[in-house]
């Protein structure tokens, strides 16, 4: 899923079209209906200079993220990156933000974001295993 993401969305992400990134959400997440009903995650778009594009489910937040490692360190170093966000709710998210690609240049950021509790629940990772966990290599 997440390289159909990174494929289709990496364009509309660097022509910062909007209204083409929400219309391809709802098509991708009403056509894996059954994988992601349930699916624990929420999913951000940022462009190169990190300003948020869009999110899904649809929120009302807005602005520039590129101040934040989460966003600043996929967009830089070109690599996957994990990490804790604490919630103004006491909460703790947990994201994990992907670089998008296009011709080899670094276009904007994909981010995926996931409770702790859920995170713990379905996959039985701690929050030190979870930022421990290696995301750029490949699947063994």
């Amino acid at each position: 899923m997440l390289q159909e993401l990174q494929q289709n969305l990496a364009g509309p992400v660097q022509r910062q079209a909007v209204a083409e990134i929400e219309a391809f959400l709802e098509k991708f997440y009403s056509r894996h209906g059954k994988l992601c009903r349930d699916c624990p995650f929420q999913s951000s778009f940022f462009d190169a200079d990190g300003q948020l594009l869009s999110t899904y489910p649809k929120h009302l937040v807005s602005g520039n993220f590129a101040a934040y490692r989460l966003i600043n360190e996929p967009l830089q170093r070109r690599r996957i990156v994990q990490g804790q966000v604490f919630m103004p709710s006491g909460g703790t998210a947990y994201v994990i933000a992907v670089p998008l690609f296009i011709k080899g240049r670094t276009v904007g950021v994909v981010a995926l974001h996931f409770t702790a509790s859920e995170v713990e629940k379905r996959w039985g990772l701690s929050t030190q295993e979870f930022l421990a966990l290696d995301l750029n290599q490949p699947p063994q």
